[in-house]
């Protein structure tokens, strides 16, 4: 997910409220498709994975980053909690 932030800060997302950047949202969602696949954020892209995503930190942007949280820190059950923190971004 790192490349998907380069150079734009790794500030915290999470569900909201409060409502998060909606551009560092969509960010993180097109990073997840790339990582994981079409089938965890279908919902987030109602136009079809060739157009922009809603942007919405909704709970299946949430379920698809604690899907990339047990893949990338197994074992590490405190780290899949659904939050794009610094440690899961980079």
């Amino acid at each position: 997910l790192d490349e998907a932030f380069e150079n734009r800060g790794r500030k915290s997302l999470k569900p909201a409220p409060p409502f998060d950047d909606a551009d560092a949202v969509r960010r993180l969602q097109k990073a997840l498709v790339k990582v994981l696949g079409q089938n965890f954020l279908k919902k987030s892209f109602p136009n079809g994975f060739d157009k922009d995503p809603d942007g919405k930190y909704g709970q299946e942007t949430m379920d698809a980053v604690k899907a990339f949280q047990r893949q990338v820190f197994p074992g590490q059950i405190m780290e899949h909690d659904g939050r794009a923190g610094a440690k899961t971004l980079g």
